[in-house]
């Protein structure tokens, strides 16, 4: 019974490791949407029209790595929701004290999720984003300071498939 426990383990794993190069696959541009070569500015020109305008970044906030909520459904493991978390700090000089924390922002918000997995009903399941962070805040708030972080924002969910 262990030996399968650990194939399914290692199997699911696998399977994570697969979306996860996928995802990072698909944010490489290809390689032809560079811009033209020196000597065509006419090339140029086009390129840098096709070019969409990118919103620079907010500074406030520190971007924490995906976190994989598992949802079960009477005990076996249906897949997972991968969920983009970021964190507002209010001051500027705040943000490096932040980044270190991190790590252990990461470890508390895992633990959270896998002793409190989502509940599938039929086969599917919503993240409640609002539930969500009001979860995290406390724990962010024990960890780094009340005062240095005031905002969870749920950047992005995405559904995997096992």
């Amino acid at each position: 019974m262990f030996w399968i426990r650990t194939d399914l383990a290692i199997l699911a794993l696998l399977k994570i490791m697969a979306i996860v190069a996928l995802i990072m696959a698909l944010s490489i541009a290809p390689a032809g949407a560079g811009p033209a070569s020196k000597g065509d500015a006419k090339g140029k020109k086009e390129a840098a029209s096709e070019e969409p305008a990118v919103a620079p970044l907010d500074p406030h906030l520190v971007f924490m790595p995906a976190l994989a909520i598992p949802v079960v459904d009477e005990g076996t493991l249906i897949f997972y929701y991968y969920v983009g978390i970021q964190l507002r700090v209010p001051k500027l000089n705040q943000v490096p004290t932040v980044k270190e924390h991190v790590p252990l922002l990461q470890d508390a918000f895992i633990r959270f999720v896998h002793k409190h997995p989502v509940r599938a009903h039929d086969g599917e399941a919503e993240i409640d984003k609002a539930g969500l962070v009001s979860e995290l805040m406390p724990r962010v708030s024990a960890i780094v300071g009340a005062e240095l972080v005031d905002e969870v924002i749920i950047e992005s969910v995405v559904r995997s498939v096992i």
